[in-house]
C-alpha cells in the first residue's frame, strides 16, 4: 500500500492529546518532542502487525489550532514486507486504530 497521510481535527489543547498518545505505546514508542514557541507537537511509534510479519511506523504532527483544538496529521509508513513490500493495509489499519483510540477520549473530525 505505501505511505497514508490522513488530517483530523481533535476537540481539545494539545498538552492534552500529547499526555494522552504519550500513555499509550504503540504512538509514542520512539519519539515525543513538544515545541512549545509554536505550539507544535510530534510523535513517533511503531507496532508489529502479525498479518505482514513487520513492523509499521506512525508519525503524528499535532498542530494547536485554538486553545481547545488541534489538528493532527497522521503518517502511516513501512507495513510492507517480503519481495513485492505487500502491507494488507497495515498502515491504514494504524490510522484506523488511532483515531478510534482517539475517539475514545475526545471528539474526533476528519478534515
Amino acid at each position: 500500500m505505501g505511505t497514508i497521510v490522513r488530517s483530523f481535527r481533535v476537540k481539545a489543547s494539545l498538552k492534552d492529546v500529547v499526555r494522552t498518545l504519550s500513555k499509550e505505546e504503540s504512538y509514542s514508542s520512539v519519539y515525543v518532542k513538544v515545541f512549545e514557541d509554536a505550539r507544535i507537537a510530534v510523535l513517533i511509534g511503531e507496532k508489529l502487525f502479525f498479518r505482514t510479519g513487520s513492523w509499521a511506523g506512525i508519525t503524528l504532527v499535532i498542530k494547536e489550532s485554538s486553545p481547545t483544538s488541534c489538528v493532527i496529521d497522521a503518517i502511516g509508513f513501512a507495513g510492507g514486507r517480503g519481495l513485492l513490500n505487500i502491507s494488507w493495509f497495515s498502515e491504514e489499519s494504524y490510522i484506523e486504530e488511532l483515531m478510534n483510540f482517539l475517539r475514545k477520549h475526545y471528539e474526533v473530525e476528519e478534515l
